[in-house]
């Protein structure tokens, strides 16, 4: 079971991409919010999501939204990755 604080910042990162025919398509608009707003270090967002795609919970499920589970992971993942190249770039 995925705990409150995860489900919060999956459904942060997920929320912006809910209405996209991919949610692939909005992953630099979420880094771009994810680094500007600074409300966690990439590095925290990375440790969540890990947490999150780990777990059981049913990711697609925690906003309405029209993504299949596989598609919703699917995008954590690629946005895992990406975060993890933006945190490089930034030396966190």
């Amino acid at each position: 079971m995925t705990d409150e604080n995860t489900k919060g910042l999956m459904r942060l990162l997920i929320y912006p991409v809910q209405f996209e025919k991919d949610p692939k398509n909005g992953i630099e608009r979420v880094i771009e919010f994810v680094i500007e707003e600074k409300l966690l270090s990439p590095a925290e967002y990375i440790a969540a999501i890990k947490l999150a795609l780990n777990g059981a919970e049913e990711l697609s499920a925690l906003i309405p939204q029209p993504h299949s589970e596989a598609k919703i992971r699917d995008y954590l993942r690629e946005l895992e990755r990406a975060l993890t190249r933006s945190d490089r770039k930034s030396g966190s």
